[in-house]
């Protein structure tokens, strides 16, 4: 039995998450799963996993194929929601992705992720997606006790990105700015950081993946349950401002209070969840990675 995800839709973040259902409903069959041969970094060296589980007979697990979006948001069976069947997951969508990343002693400590999208009212705005307010950035960046934030950010749609862009531009404060024209370079920066500072956003799946990751800064609480988030180190410290974001319209009011309510903040250590070890595939599909085999 196979599953497949024949083309990418919608960004990175969510095409991360596909790869994990995907690869959790494969692993949970004992099923391959097949995946496009282009993902952000360039050229796969991997596109095909088989998962050595025991093959099962729930109608679940007759295969499925489709774009990212498919299995974005297709319900996970209860039984397959173990740590156990996650962390294979997690284990192959990082083979597939090539992570974590190398990187060298030149990597930005202290980064903050300001997500930009849906600032527009008069496009579509997703009413789940409200940002932390511009006072969780500064308190975050106060607790690392670092000197310098770097900023990754996509444009200066978001009121935070704009004021933040302009302490860095008027004033001596150390804040540098990162926005490239290639994603995959501001990926790089988030994935590369020793603290992190994260907005809502599906990215906060895949920027865990960094082993040298010491501390993430979150507004919202934790997650329980199944869909609590993973870290790829044991020793990744997760802070929770326990903040509460109403439903996102981008009203005009809503993009003001970004910037001008100060909510009291008192981050939390949250208990850190992490991979088991990696026990997922085939020897074969292990010599085949081995080998740099390409499958189409």
């Amino acid at each position: 039995m196979q599953f497949e995800i024949t083309s990418w839709a919608q960004q990175t973040g969510v095409q991360f998450v596909s790869i994990i259902n995907a690869a959790q409903m494969a692993s949970c069959c004992g099923a391959s799963l097949q995946l496009p041969s282009m993902y952000i970094f360039g050229p796969a060296r991997s596109t095909m996993f088989t998962f050595s589980s025991p093959e099962s007979n729930d109608t679940f697990c007759l295969g499925a194929r489709g774009n990212s979006d498919f299995f974005f948001y297709k319900r996970i069976p209860v039984r397959c929601r173990t740590l156990y069947h996650r962390s294979q997951a997690y284990h192959a969508a990082n083979e597939y992705a090539e992570l974590p990343k190398k990187c060298n002693d030149a990597r930005a400590k202290t980064v903050a992720h300001v997500r930009t999208l849906d600032m527009d009212a008069s496009k579509s705005v997703h009413s789940e997606y409200g940002q932390p307010p511009l006072s969780f950035y500064l308190s975050a960046w106060n607790h690392t006790g670092d000197n310098t934030l770097h900023v990754v950010h996509k444009d200066l749609a978001s009121p935070v990105a704009k004021v933040l862009d302009a302490l860095h531009k008027t004033t001596k404060v150390s804040i540098e700015m990162h926005s490239h024209v290639a994603f995959k370079h501001d990926l790089l920066t988030l994935l590369c950081a020793e603290n992190l500072i994260m907005s809502r956003s599906s990215l906060s799946v895949m920027v865990l993946m960094n082993p040298h990751l010491k501390r993430v800064y979150h507004y919202e609480q934790p997650r329980n349950g199944p869909w609590r988030l993973l870290s790829y180190s044991c020793n990744t410290a997760h802070f929770h401002a326990g903040g509460n974001m109403s439903r996102w319209a981008a009203t005009d009011r809503q993009k003001l209070e970004l910037v001008t309510t100060d909510p009291p903040l008192a981050f939390v250590q949250a208990k850190t969840t992490c991979l088991e070890p990696r026990d997922a595939f085939t020897p074969h599909a292990r010599a085949a990675r081995h080998h740099g085999t390409r499958h189409s």
